[in-house]
This record gives C-alpha cells, structure tokens and sequence, in this order.
C-alpha cells in the first residue's frame, strides 16, 4: 500500500519499512488542522483463523493500552497516538520522530557510546520496571530526534508478539522469534527474552558504532562463543568500556548484569559520561546531548510538596512514630536479629497482575533468582516512580523483617527530603469490612494506631504523600482476602503515584482467585544448610551441640530452614547437650516441642524478675492470643478492648447489666439533688433511650486528644442553634404535662412560660454540643502510652464536665433558674459526651475479664513483662507478639476454664 485513507482519517505519505509482521507508512492526520505526521504500523497476524482472531484484537487493544502508557511517561519513547482493526489488519499510529537512526551515522567515540549507553539504560530502566522488554533493539531502532537531541528507542517487538498468536503446529520458535540476527541473544532465539536480553542487544548496538560492522559478521570465540569485536574496533578503547560492553553481550543471561541500573552505576563509576568535549569530533557527538532522563540510584522525587510549620511538624511526628515503633522497637528487637544471614531473593512476575491486565514474560522467566547481596530496597527502587511490590514467603521466612528494613531505607530518605512520601506500616489484619475502601481504613489505621486525625490523614491520602507498607495479607479473614485484594487494586487504580508494598504468605496468597495489580514481587528464599551451619559456626560454643544435632535430625533441617525457626533454636537449645535432644518423626512435632521449649526458656530466663507466677501467665498469653486470632488482630491495644472479648453471651449480658446499673446509680444519685420522684423515674429513663440510641453499650470508643476548631464547630451550627432549641421545647413540654404543671387553668401563663424555658434549655446546650463538637484532632500525639485512648477520654470528660457545670449554671442565674438543676444536668451532658461513658463501659469489662481471670488488673504492667520475656514487642501504645507463628502457637494451647492465681 503506498497510497490511500485509513480509518477515514490518515492518508498515506509513502511506505517507510516493510517486515515478516507488517509494513510501517508515513501518513498525515486529516482530521487535525497542521495535517501531523504520524507513522503507521501494520501489523499482520501469522494467519487468520477465526477462533484466534478474537484472541489476537483482544490481546492488540491491551499492548496498545501499555505502548500509550510508556509514550506518555518517557520523552524518549514515542507516543501512541491511535489504534484500530480495518479489514482484518491492526494498526499503530504512533508520534514520528524526525531524525536521523545510529546505523546512518558516522562510526562513534568511546566517549559518544558512553553517552548513548547512559541515555538508552535509562529508558530501559523504565521499561523494565514496568514489566516490559524491547526485544529488538538496534541501530535501526535508535533515532536521534533533531529537536531535543536525544536518542528515541523505537519500534517496540510487543504487539508483533500478537501476530504470532495461532501459528501452524510445528513452526519453529526461531521462525516467530522477534529480534533482529546479530542483535538478538540466544534465549530471545528461544522464544524466552528476559529483562537482560535487551542489555545484550544494547551492548551489540554499541559495538557496531565502535566497529562500523553488523555483530553477526564479527568473530567468535569457538570454545566460548564470545564475541571476538574489540580488534576490530575503528576507535581507541578504554579497558573499563570494553569490560562493560563484554559483560553485557555474555551468552550466558546468568553472566550478564542483573538490570539496566546496575549497568548504569558501572558505567557512571567508570568515567565522568556526563562531560562531554568542547568540540564534537563527529555527527553522532554533535547532535548527541547530555541525557535529561538518566535513573538515579535514588528514586524518582515526588512533586515538591509546601509545608506550612504544623504540617512538617505532623510530618516529622509521624516518621519518628514509624521509626521508633517499627525500626527501632520491632525491627533492631526481632528474633530475626539473632540470626542475621543474608536472604536469597527470587522474582515472581507470575504473582502479579500486570496493572495493564498483562505479562510479557513466560513461566519459566517470570521466576529467576537475584544476585546475591540483591536486597529489597534494590528491587523497589529499580521500578521508578508509582513503584509497588509484593513480597511473598513462608511462614517465618523473614517477610515482615524485610519490609521494615524495606521502611528502614525509605524512613531515612524521607527524614533527608521533605519531598519523598512519608513510609508508614500498616498491618492489613484489621481490615474487616468487605465492602471498605482501603482510603478509609487506613484513616481509621492512622487514628487508632498513630494518633492522626482524619482531617490529616485525608489530606495526605488524597495528596498521596504516604508510602504504605501493608503487612500480613495472609492475616485477613480467609473469607474476606480477596475482597481486600480487591480494594488495594481499586486504590492503586484511584491513587496511581501512592506507592506501596503488600507482604503475604506465599500459599495463601497462591489460593486466591485474583491477583494483586502491581509492579513486581519477590520471594524469599529458604536458608540453606551451609548457611545454617556457617552461621552456627561462628556463635560459639554454645550451640555446638544445636549444630551435631541438625545434622544428624532431619526434622531440624527442615525446620531451621525458616530464620525464624533458627533464632527461636538458638534461643530454645542453647547449651543443651546432644543426648538431650529428643528426635521426631514428624515436623510437626518437632514444630511444637520447639515453641514449648522456648516458652519454657523464656519463662525461666535470668535477669527478668519473675513478677507473676509462670502457669498464670502463661494463660494470659493464651487467653490473649486466643481472642486476637479470634478478632483478627496483629497489634493490640488496651484500649481497644470491646465487649465481644467476653467469653459467652452470658458474660456480655452480664456487662450489659452491670453498665446500666451503674448508669441507672449515677443518673439517679445526680438526679436526685434536683427532682422529686415522681419526676425522677422518667427522667432517667428518657436519659436512658437517648444514650442507648446514641451511644448504645456493645462498642468502647475512647475520646482522642482535642483542640478547638472553629470550622468543625460550624459544622455544628444547625444541630446546636436550631434542632437542639426545639428538642428542649419539646422535652420541657412533655414534662410539663405530664406532671401537671401545664393545665387548663393556667394554660395561658404556663405555657409560654415553659416554652421559653425549654428554649433555653435547648439553646444552652446546644451551645455546649457546639464547644464540644468544636474540639477536633488537627494535629498528631507525639508520645504514645498504653491505654492512652481511656487515659485522654478521661481527661476530655472532666473537661466538658468543667464546660457543662459553668455554663448552664451561669445561665440560669442571669435567667433567675434554678442553678443547681441545670448545672448538674449540664455536669451529666459533659461527663458523658466528653468521653466518660467510654471511661465507665472500659472499667466495666476490665473487671469482669480480671475477676474471671483472663486478664490482671495492671494490663500495661503484664505485656510489658511478656515484652521483656520476649513473647512480645511493643509498638507505640500497642503489642504484638514476637512472630504471628508464636501467636498461632498460643491460641492453639488450651485455655483453663477456671480463674487462674491473680497477681498484679
């Protein structure tokens, strides 16, 4: 075709290439005034069977979507501009580059290659962080744009992937392998390309600017099959570029470098690239500038962001909260620091669902082992800007361990820039509604855990300003995991540039029907026995007996597999001697014998006062751990304990008894000061149905820290200046009649009377409800204590109390009230609404869980006992224990029925 329209729109200018796949065509616009030029890619299927066609248009439209995507992130890949099927052809209309490509340019200087090689690794860098390879790069391929004077890769091999759909049985992989001879290595020949496929082409690229030749016609090592190039070479060469270029074109992937920004760093540690001569000495360094969109091993800065002095204050309090909860209070503190052996890293694109609805890759590829040394913060920063990642394990394989080193990394980079996004850890376990999005959840994450008000939270939401780290997916009720899939796919899609990283067990995440939409995942890899024996090597003598044992013990080698389990060993076994192990036939066994011989060893450890008796907390422990498997929680919080805890219903009912005693006790003692009795039994009882109906008995929601907000306050307005008024009118005129003090004969001077009366009443504690409500939490706690949730409702209740006694006293003197009425119904508005119902509900529950031996009555003072006996850790005002396995393992004991010994 060398003239026509397609689509009724594009008008052919002239053929520009033709290939096996399609021919590509110079066209012109016509529904745009300049007439853009525009080339136009025809792709042609191998053949048209009807029952791939669907397939093929299918798979055509979702590569278009991600040729779209990575033109609008890069100026140095062209822009797809439009796509359609017309006769049973495809089409690409992409950006026209105008330029001149390597292959017509004149031979290059190893200082010009160095610049080439910098610009084209940083494109690739970003392709390869997004799932994507090339596969055909070449000279042909490279065009150096006139205008900004960089070097544009083109001609992507993706969509003719697409073609190949449906070929005859029996075709050779070689025949459909997408790649150019010369510049294609061996596993791409294979129908397998990997990420470093496209490093060999670039460095085959490179050799043919030095050498003037195609790389197919050069040499060949016969008993390596190394390319035999620098001798033919047609400028002078340094060692260091030569060595780069050799290791990029290895024939071996596993020889070659691991990602085009660890080629980067070696060929920017090698020589200044970015200095280039005064004068160039050729066309291609003449028209060759400095790269404007080089990687740095940093990644990628976030939009610069203006902090007023509260909110970099709210900022540093939140990072120093992550980093001395998390980093300094799990991570330098976990067992996984006892035994500090390097993890293997594996990749598994099969884990993901591209965020594009597709992977490039093929099973076997999808799965390859990192260089050693290769740690996470490695992989993530690789991916570029809206990185996300999933890290996969087995149980007690080091996950949680190495997303807080992951956080560690990203704390520090965001404590030296204000712009980089604010890491803060998350755990997905209490993540309980189906139907939540995941924005709202983690506003009630960070007000519960970090003390941040919603009104903060929501901005740094919405600005994308936090980094998450969603830890324990596995930990989600089993029957709402893939609804919490779907919400983190859902807010990756609303919040593009929030990055974020999800941690799972591996088999559990395996039995889900979706997938995460993220960038990339890797998995941990089990320890080997050299590495457990080296390690145990160098710990002394202590453990000798630990190191016979495994050897001989198959059961151990299974399990000290885990670093977990190796730290729980060497905690457990030390200094036992070999006779003493005992042997298992079964892991599982082995499995419980260990975690009941470290119980027993942390029980018994020296230096740690022995405050409580060992049976008794041990079944605290259990009790806990019990009801925290139970309601699906990782961290807990004293004040976070609610009425469902209790045992039975006939437990809660109790509660529910004891709670409206107390109210019916309190409001009637108050009550009494100002009501006769006829007058008092109604009042409490209309308190009552209020309360019920707005607080109700079966949640404990503790007061968070106030401070006065004038626009919270006027959200107010309405409720406080107008229903309230009327509410009061209305009560005041029920009572009025149902006590007689409005009636026929003095209906006329009563009434208005009361109405008056009873505006008043309403207006003034509207006016209180309005302070109240005033109170918001516009800034964030900087300490954190346990049970600080009940501590600070106590305190908000005396001050509202303090509120509700003052005013309506004042104003019932100035009206000639009766002072003492409405200052004791006010004192009973503040105490209640100011947190104290949440005070009384508290006290309530936790005397029933200590009188029935669940808990002691100094709660902070046991946890941070089993904190120090190494059953948990403290985080903030929470706890969790040591690892989610020793959690399991105690909610799988049993729980005495009858109160223990109380102590504390």
């Amino acid at each position: 075709m060398t003239s026509g329209c397609l689509n009724n729109r594009y008008h052919i200018v002239r053929k520009l290439a033709a290939g096996g796949f399609g021919e590509t065509f110079l066209a012109e616009d016509s529904y745009l005034p300049s007439r853009r030029l525009c080339v136009i890619k025809q792709l042609k299927p191998i053949q048209t069977n009807l029952d791939v066609q669907q397939l093929i248009e299918s798979r055509f439209q979702r590569e278009a979507v991600i040729l779209e995507q990575l033109g609008e992130g890069h100026p140095q890949i062209p822009q797809l501009y439009a796509y359609f099927a017309e006769e049973g052809r495809f089409y690409l209309v992409q950006e026209y580059i105008q330029g001149t490509t390597l292959n017509a340019m004149a031979i290059a200087t190893a200082t010009e290659v160095r610049q080439l090689l910098t610009s084209l690794l940083s494109v690739l860098a970003y392709i390869h962080a997004r799932g994507v390879i090339h596969r055909d790069i070449k000279p042909n391929n490279v065009i150096l744009r006139q205008d900004a004077c960089q070097p544009v890769l083109i001609d992507f091999g993706a969509a003719k992937e697409t073609m190949t759909l449906g070929m005859p049985p029996g075709e050779s992989a070689l025949s459909i392998a997408i790649g150019t001879r010369g510049y294609m290595p061996p596993e791409q020949a294979a129908g397998k390309p990997t990420y470093a496929s496209d490093l060999y082409s670039l460095g085959m690229t490179a050799i043919y600017l030095l050498t003037q030749q195609p790389p197919h016609v050069l040499p060949t090592d016969p008993r390596t099959g190394q390319l035999l190039w620098q001798d033919a070479s047609r400028v002078a060469l340094d060692a260091n570029l030569a060595a780069i270029l050799d290791r990029a074109i290895a024939i071996h992937q596993r020889d070659r470098y691991a990602s085009a920004t660890v080629m980067l760093a070696d060929l920017e540690a090698d020589s200044p690239i970015f200095s280039p001569p005064s004068e160039p000495t050729s066309p291609l360094l003449a028209t060759l500038e400095p790269p404007e969109f080089a990687p740095s091993p940093e990644p990628p800065t976030p939009v610069p962001v203006a902090y007023s002095q509260q909110s970099y204050r709210n900022r540093q309090i939140l990072l120093n909260k992550v980093k001395n909860y998390w980093i300094k209070g799990v991570l330098e503190t976990s067992l996984h620091g006892k035994a500090l052996i390097e993890l293997g890293l594996e990749t598994r694109l099969d884990a993901v669902e591209h965020p594009w609805g597709m992977a490039w890759e093929t099973p076997e590829q999808s799965r390859q082992s990192l260089p050693p040394g290769t740690q996470a913060i490695d992989k993530f920063d690789e991916m570029g800007e809206g990185r996300t990642l999933l890290i996969l394990g087995e149980p007690g394989s080091g996950k949680t361990t190495t997303l807080l080193e992951l956080g560690h990394h990203l704390v520090l980079r965001a404590e030296a820039n204000f712009n980089q996004p604010i890491p803060v850890v998350f755990n997905l376990s209490t993540w309980t509604q189906s139907k939540q999005p995941l924005a709202n959840w983690l506003q009630q994450e960070l007000q519960t855990k970090y003390q941040v008000a919603r009104e903060i939270s929501q901005i740094w939401i919405e600005r994308q300003q936090l980094l998450l780290l969603l830890d324990g997916l596995d930990e989600v009720d089993a029957t709402k995991r893939e609804y919490c899939v779907q919400a983190i796919n859902q807010f990756c899609q609303k919040y593009g540039h929030t990055e974020l990283v999800v941690c799972s067990r591996i088999q559990d995440y395996e039995m889900l029907n979706c997938r995460l939409q993220l960038q990339g995942a890797i998995c941990l890899q089990s320890l080997t026995l050299e590495q457990v024996q080296h390690y145990l090597e160098n710990t002394g003598s202590a453990l000798v007996a630990l190191s016979q044992a495994i050897q001989k013990d198959w059961t151990l080698q299974e399990l000290v597999k885990s670093p977990l389990m190796l730290s729980i060993m060497t905690l457990a076994y030390q200094r036992i001697p070999l006779e003493d192990f005992p042997r298992f036939e079964s892991i599982c066994d082995r499995h419980h014998h260990l975690f009941e011989a470290y119980i027993q060893r942390m029980l018994n450890r020296r230096n740690v006062e022995s405050v409580y008796p060992q049976q008794q907390t041990q079944q605290w422990l259990i009790w806990l751990a019990q009801k925290m498997v139970a309601e699906s929680q990782t961290i807990f919080l004293i004040e976070r304990l609610q009425p469902q805890w209790l045992a039975n219903p006939q437990q809660l009912k109790v509660y529910q008894l004891i709670f409206w005693f107390n109210f019916i006790l309190i409001s009637g003692l108050i009550g009494s000061f100002v009501l006769e009795v006829q007058k008092l039994v109604p009042a409490v009882l209309i308190g009552g149905i209020v309360f019920a109906l707005v607080f109700g008995t079966n949640q404990i929601v503790p007061s968070p820290t106030l401070k006065w907000s004038y626009q919270r306050a006027q959200k107010t307005l309405i409720l406080g200046g107008a229903i309230a008024p009327l509410f009061g009118i209305a009560l005041k005129l029920a009572f009025g009649f149902a006590f007689g003090q409005i009636t026929e004969a003095n209906y006329s001077s009563s009434l208005p009377q009361e109405i008056s009366q009873g505006l008043i009443f309403g207006l003034t504690f509207g006016l209180i409800l309005i302070l109240i409500r005033g109170f918001s939490t516009p800034t964030i706690d900087t300490v954190t204590i346990p049970n600080q949730g009940i501590r600070q409702s106590a305190k908000n209740a005396l001050v509202f109390a303090i509120f509700g006694i003052l005013i309506p006293g004042l104003i019932a003197w100035v009206c000639e009230f009766r002072v003492n009425f409405w200052a004791l119904c006010g004192l009973s508005f503040g105490l209640v609404v100011g947190g104290g119902e949440a005070c009384l509900k508290h006290l309530i529950l936790r005397l029933i869980l200590y009188c029935q031996g669940c808990i002691p009555w100094n709660y902070s003072r046991f946890l941070d006992y089993a904190t120090e006996r190494i059953f948990l850790q403290k985080v903030g005002g929470g706890y969790i224990f040591v690892h989610r396995l020793l959690l399991e393992h105690f909610a799988q004991m049993p729980l005495e029925t009858t109160p223990g010994t109380r102590k504390g």
